[in-house]
């Protein structure tokens, strides 16, 4: 689950490994054993978008420096105009565009990552774009 939800194969570790740690404290807060698959992929996907979140903050807005395993290098492959253009959005912009463009995930997902109504989500995602598109053309 988590190598399908995170950009890396290290993220996904990472994210496994704490999920199961907030399972290990939490496990008594289920209320049923059913709902347990359900949780713990809202859990894994959580972990995921943190470390994502984490590597973005970490590139600056001028673009990621070189030699460093930054922002085109984890979570946009090769594609240096796009992660340098990616940088330097906003985080709000960056966070939608990760979630739906990058990480695939579906509008009530990332709707509910981001604690937005779809149709808020579905705004801020075509601005994001729209940045986006603009950075890109220069």
């Amino acid at each position: 689950m988590a190598r399908s939800r995170c950009a890396t194969r290290e993220d996904a570790e990472d994210a496994a490994q704490e999920a199961l740690l907030i399972l290990h404290r939490r496990l008594g807060a289920l209320r049923t054993a059913t709902a347990l698959g359900a949780w713990l992929a809202r859990v894994v996907g959580r972990e995921c978008l943190r470390l994502a979140r984490r590597t973005l903050r970490a590139a600056p807005a001028e673009g990621p420096p070189v030699g460093d395993r930054a922002v085109e290098d984890v979570v946009l492959g090769r594609h240096g105009d796009l992660a340098a253009a990616l940088a330097g959005l906003p985080v709000q912009d960056r966070e939608i565009l990760l979630l739906r463009d990058v990480l695939d995930r579906s509008g009530d997902d990332t709707a509910a990552e981001l604690g937005l109504t779809r149709a808020a989500m579905k705004s801020r995602l075509l601005r994001a774009r729209g940045r986006l598109r603009r950075a890109l053309l220069g």
